[in-house]
C-alpha cells in the first residue's frame, strides 16, 4: 500500500513502483484506488485456468478472493480481505 511511504510524492511513488513491477507485482493500492501496472508479458500465476474457473464456479455477484486482488487487499465485489 503506498499510503504506507514516507514521503508521498511522485520520486517515491515511481520508485515503489518500479519495484513492484520488477518483483512481478503488478497490483498496488494506494488507500481505496488499485494501480495496475501492465506489464506486457504473460501472467499465468494470476491468470491461470484455474483461477478463472474458481470464478466461473462462484458465478457473478460473489466474493472470490484471488491471489490477483489479496495482494491490494480487495476482493471480487468489493469487500476487504481478512
Amino acid at each position: 500500500d503506498l499510503i504506507g511511504l514516507t514521503h508521498l510524492h511522485e520520486p517515491a511513488i515511481l520508485h515503489a513502483l518500479r519495484l513492484r513491477y520488477d518483483s512481478d507485482i503488478i497490483y498496488t493500492s494506494t488507500g481505496p484506488i488499485l494501480i495496475a501496472i501492465n506489464p506486457f508479458q504473460r501472467m499465468d500465476h494470476l491468470y491461470s485456468g484455474e483461477v478463472m474457473d474458481r470464478y466461473r464456479m462462484q458465478g457473478e455477484g460473489t466474493t472470490v478472493t484471488s491471489s490477483v486482488l489479496s495482494s491490494s487487499g480487495t476482493t471480487i465485489g468489493g469487500g476487504a480481505t481478512p
